[in-house]
């Protein structure tokens, strides 16, 4: 399911009618939210030459550019679901924005020592530019399993959509989430290693259940949530399951 989104940075090949189309529809995608590829940019150190004017390693300049990408596609589910289920433009535009820049601090995270000081303050200053409303990008958050399950403190809707979708998009590839899941088990096993925080999910949700099984438990409701507003809005879904593909569709109806 793959939606295979040109680099926006690099879009030099010929390409058939319709990969230009979807070039196309990237492109004035990125364009739309420009203030959030910046930081993105700048986040994910996406630059040919480093501080030193020294050329970066094609491998390691294209780990970071899928993580951007992998925004981007989020950014295109956000628009397409929200138009699907009647979001208001500014619901629309807030879910956009917080989609587009949802993992902008990823590589500050995972590789600190490559950001000066003078780097943490830029960014920092590309976010406030954004005008993000942290409170729907929050709905990305590690412990977004904990508020929602343990805490069960309230949550919007906006937060939730971000979540799922974050959760069903492994880089540019839309999926069911219980697969993507098992991808996320395996590349971040400790996220799963809080006894602590397993044993209060196992009290919500059953014995034997932790971190992992939180996480499909809150996309398991979120998609039946969806699937029922899209109902509502006349589309003919059979089942909740067909929530992932039918978001891959309404991207392509977008470019096409």
């Amino acid at each position: 399911m793959s939606i295979e989104q040109p680099d926006i940075f690099n879009n030099t090949k010929e390409r058939s009618t319709e990969q230009t189309r979807k070039a196309a529809y990237f492109n004035s995608l990125a364009f739309k939210y420009l203030p959030e590829m910046r930081l993105l940019l700048k986040g994910g150190k996406l630059v040919r030459k480093d501080e030193n004017g020294k050329v970066m390693e094609q491998d390691d300049r294209r780990r970071w550019i899928n993580v951007s990408e992998h925004c981007l596609v989020v950014t295109a589910e956000a628009e397409a679901l929200a138009q699907a289920i009647g979001l208001t433009p500014e619901e629309t535009l807030s879910l956009g924005k917080a989609a587009a820049i949802h993992d902008w601090d990823k590589r500050i995270h995972k590789k600190p020592q490559e950001f000066t000081e003078d780097d943490l303050i830029e960014t920092e200053r590309l976010l406030a530019n954004t005008n993000v409303d942290h409170e729907v990008l929050s709905g990305t958050a590690h412990n977004f399993v904990k508020i929602f399950l343990v805490d069960e403190q309230p949550t919007t809707l906006l937060q939730r959509l971000l979540y799922y979708l974050d959760t069903i998009t492994e880089e540019n590839d839309i999926m069911p989430f219980k697969p993507r899941l098992a991808e996320g088990k395996k590349r971040a096993p400790k996220l799963g290693e809080d006894m602590e925080l397993n044993n209060q999910i196992a009290d919500k949700i059953g014995e034997g259940k932790g971190f992992w099984e939180g996480a499909e438990e809150i996309s398991d409701r979120v998609q039946n949530e969806i699937f029922n507003l899209l109902k509502q809005k006349g589309f003919q879904l059979e089942s909740p399951d067909e929530v992932p593909e039918f978001i891959k569709n309404q991207i392509q109806k977008n470019y096409k």
